[in-house]
């Protein structure tokens, strides 16, 4: 490998995606292609959330995981490994155990705008034929995870805030216990905010070189902030600025809807600390 390898770190519905796909324009990056949380929960119990202690990991269970990221991503001996999967933003330090001299890019985007969009794939009916290509490639010897995640994608998305019958994204300790007791809206809202604050509180653990902190508002809207982040993690500006280019369209804003406003103004209230701490202006005064 010719250079450290490179996790991106978000919430669900924060632009990991976008991100990853202008970064692979570098043709040394080996990029894993979609989220493999079944390959970072391999030998884990099921359980109820996705949080992962580092200290539960054998040499084993490492081995398999290198292994199985870097052949997903078709790793050649001189690529660059580029990672994203959204279930860890709430468990760094296992990564950080897995691949020691990982680089990190943490990119953040304002929780009112996550819970929108989060709620459209909570809701969204089951899309059965990447269902079944992530089932051909969960591993056997973790069969807990591989009928939780059977049964949890088949039942599908409830279309009233209080029925959601699936879960979607990172599973935060507690949930499930939420997805009974508070709407949608709001559980987005909490998922969003656990794995932004975790994610800060594991990071401060790592030293600043090897973090790149970048928010997804500038991400599309300002070309010079991504060539900023390819130089500063060595990589090729030039053609990673000319895919943003090819993808981005700065101009364009997507008005929301009169309930993707109450949407907004709802989860305010549940995030007005967090997103103050991240310098996110308020829109309601309380």
């Amino acid at each position: 490998m010719s250079a450290s390898p490179i996790f991106i770190i978000g919430a669900a519905r924060s632009g990991t995606k976008f991100l990853r796909d202008c970064l692979r324009a570098d043709e040394r990056i080996c990029a894993v292609p979609y989220d493999v949380n079944y390959i970072w929960r391999y030998g884990q119990p099921n359980g109820t959330h996705d949080v992962i202690a580092a200290d539960s990991v054998d040499e084993a269970q490492i081995r398999f995981i290198r292994k199985a990221i870097g052949q997903q991503a078709r790793l050649k001996n001189d690529g660059i490994l580029l990672e994203k999967t959204v279930s860890n933003s709430l468990r760094v330090p296992l990564v950080e155990t897995v691949f020691p001299d990982a680089r990190y890019i943490h990119l953040v985007r304002d929780g009112r705008d996550v819970a929108v969009s989060a709620m459209r794939e909570w809701a969204a009916p089951p899309d059965y034929r990447r269902l079944l290509e992530k089932l051909m490639r969960i591993p056997f010897s973790n069969l807990p995870y591989v009928f939780w995640f059977m049964r949890n994608s088949i039942l599908g998305g409830g279309s009233k805030d209080s029925d959601h019958v699936k879960v979607w994204g990172p599973r935060y300790p507690g949930i499930e216990e939420d997805t009974k007791a508070r709407s949608l809206a709001e559980v987005c809202a909490i998922q969003w905010q656990k794995s932004v604050e975790q994610s800060l509180a594991d990071f401060a653990a790592i030293p600043d070189d090897r973090v790149f902190t970048i928010r997804y508002e500038d991400l599309v809207s300002d070309g010079s902030k991504i060539t900023a982040l390819a130089q500063g993690l060595q990589l090729d500006a030039g053609a990673i600025s000319s895919s943003w280019e090819a993808t981005v369209n700065p101009g364009k804003k997507r008005d929301l809807t009169p309930e993707q406003k109450a949407v907004r103004a709802q989860v305010e209230a549940v995030l007005s600390e967090t997103l103050q701490s991240l310098d996110y202006s308020l829109e309601t005064q309380s």
